[in-house]
Formats: C-alpha cells, structure tokens, sequence
C-alpha cells in the first residue's frame, strides 16, 4: 500500500476516534477528500474500499460512505442484556421482556444475552464483570431490591451508578425507580392500581375486594397497592384486603377456599381484584359467586362465565423505547441527561361464553 493512501487511511481513522466523523455520520464526497488531502481521487477511493472492507464504513449509492464502526469500539454484534434479579429464579414476564428485547436488538444488527443474579452485591459484580469482558456494547439491566427499604439494593445501586459514571451505556428496564439518577424505562405500577379503582368505579361498585398473597410486600405489589388504595380513597370507594397464605404447591391450591368464599359472601363483595400467586387458578375456584374480576398480566386459556379483565403490562413497548434509549447512550457514549420513562398499562376484557 502506497504511503500516501496509508497516510490518508490513518487520518480518516484518527478523525473517526476523536468524534469528528461519528457512528452514522457520512464522510465528504471523494472528490472533496481529494482537494482536502491534495491526493488523486484514485488514491481516496482505494482508501475508501480498504476501510469499508475493515468494516468501518460502507457504500450508500445515493449518499457516499457512511461510518459504521468507531475503531476502538465494540462491533455491534455483541450488545448483552442482564437479567439480573433475586434468587436467579424464573420469570415468565421477565422472560417475555427479554424475548421483546431481542426481537427489537435484531432490528438492529445486535445480539443480546441473558444472565441471572442474585440478590447481592458480590453476585451483581462477578456477573456485570463476566459480561464487561465480552467487549460489549451496552447494557440492558433489571435489577432487584430489598424487601426492606423498598429501594434497589445498596450494593448493586453503587455497581449500576459506577457503570453509568464509566461511561458504559446502560439502561434500566421493568422495575418502578425511586432514584432518579438512572436512565430507564419501566412499567408504571402505581398507575396500574389506580386503573383497577377506575375501571371498577365505571362498572358502579362501591366496594373493592383485593385478594392477595404476601408478595404484595414485594416492591412492585406495594406500589401498585399504593396506586389502588389512593384512588379508592379519592372515589370514596372502600378497598377491603383478604390475605390468602401462599400455596405449597398448584395442586394444594386454595386450603382456605372455604373461608374466603365466607368472607367475600359477608362483605356482600361484587368486584374483586386478584393478586396472588396461581391467580387463574384462583379466579376459577371462585367463579362460583356473581363478581367481577380484574388479574395482572394473566393469560386465561379456557372459556370463563364471568366478567373478567386483565391489565396487561406493554412489553413491546416498554423493550421498543428501551432499546431506542439504549442505542442513544451508545451513540453518546454513555454520557446522555438521564430520561426516565413510564409506561401505564391497558386494561381488556376476556371474551366469555
């Protein structure tokens, strides 16, 4: 390669780390590199064709060379997503919203990947220091939080805003934030408890029945109990709790069926919402009484006689606006304002016969 073009490649390249020619952005025509750099336009275009086939730029026929890769930066084949939450137990929403998000990577040209944590600072760093050397591009995480303070654990608070003074990209998904230092997208679950006093106010009861298990104590459950029982107090409708212990397994459902149906017939209970775990299940067992019915993100496979709703959390757009707020703290490198997002739920109707 003659020292003029190599001499040409190099600067192109330096310009391109130090932010003058940024991801997306298009490189002046070859003629004008040629005037700029006093070499023939033969010498430019070879230099062109050497960088695009490293990867660096391509050809657009209608608007010249694009820049696709910043040397130095990671290629974006290798974006990751840490599913990072307490217990490293299974979740089908969360597992739902990873699917989402990779769905909305491929549109992309990333990859995403999976990991599980626990609930503790030590596991947080082996796991974020495993993923880190996988040269990745940024980082989609769902942390979990202490049943104590209702707040994202201190350890991996301190590890995610290290993250983010770093300058590695990374946003935060699906939990309900107090701290505000942190870019993130997430469902909004206090508004999701005040739509279940709404939606059951337009159907005319003035009583509400919420049948829940103890992970409503969960942070989540607290805030969507929150929502609820604000809106109930302003619509001066009365909330009445029922706590069911949860079940040692599906097929030892409802040990206190008995009970329960008691005190809903005492109570004179037309409107129930449903929180517990098997909530389904547990819709069934009741459907025996005339209520309506409202569960959370619940899917119902048989034919139901009763009045039933379902408030559905967004998933494609929750992991839609998460993925575009990632892409833009790659593209800045990590050092956008913080945008915090909340996305409110729907509430639908399940078909009956």
């Amino acid at each position: 390669m003659a020292g003029k073009q190599e001499a040409f490649i190099r600067n192109i390249l330096n310009r391109m780390e130090q932010g003058e020619f940024n991801n997306g952005s298009y490189l002046p025509s070859e003629r004008d590199l040629a005037a700029e750099y006093k070499i023939g336009r033969i010498t430019v275009r070879n230099g062109l064709q050497h960088l695009a086939r490293k990867g660096f730029i391509k050809t657009e026929s209608t608007k010249g060379y694009k820049v696709v890769h910043i040397p130095g930066m990671p290629d974006k084949t290798t974006l990751n997503i840490g599913g990072l939450w307490c217990s490293s137990h299974y979740s089908e929403h969360t597992y739902r919203l990873y699917t989402s998000a990779n769905e909305q990577a491929k549109k992309h040209d990333y990859t995403l990947f999976l990991q599980y944590a626990k609930d503790d600072s030590h596991d947080w760093a082996g796991h974020l220091a495993a993923m880190l050397e996988r040269d990745i591009a940024g980082l989609l995480l769902i942390p979990t939080y202490s049943p104590l303070t209702e707040r994202m654990t201190l350890g991996n608070h301190k590890l995610i805003t290290s993250l983010r003074r770093s300058g590695i990209p990374l946003v935060l998904l699906d939990r309900e934030f107090p701290e505000k230092d942190l870019p993130c997208v997430v469902h909004d679950e206090y508004a999701a408890g005040q739509m279940i006093a709404d939606h059951f106010a337009s159907l005319g009861h003035k009583q509400i029945v919420m049948l829940a298990s103890d992970y409503i104590h969960y942070y989540i459950g607290t805030q969507r109990q929150n929502g609820l029982q604000d809106r109930c107090d302003e619509l001066g409708i009365e909330l009445k709790k029922i706590m069911i212990p949860p079940p040692e397994s599906r097929e030892k459902l409802f040990p206190h069926k008995e009970e329960v149906i008691k005190q809903l017939l005492d109570c004179k209970a037309t409107a129930v919402f449903i929180m517990t775990y098997f909530q389904v299940d547990v819709m069934h067992e009741l459907e025996v009484l005339d209520l309506d019915f409202i569960l959370f993100d619940a899917e119902i496979q048989k034919p139901v006689k009763k009045n039933i709703w379902i408030v559905e959390r967004q998933i494609e757009t929750v992991s839609e606006l998460a993925m575009k707020l990632l892409l833009e703290e790659i593209e800045k490198g990590g050092k956008n304002p913080v945008s915090q997002f909340k996305i409110r739920p729907e509430i639908k109707a399940v078909p009956h016969k």
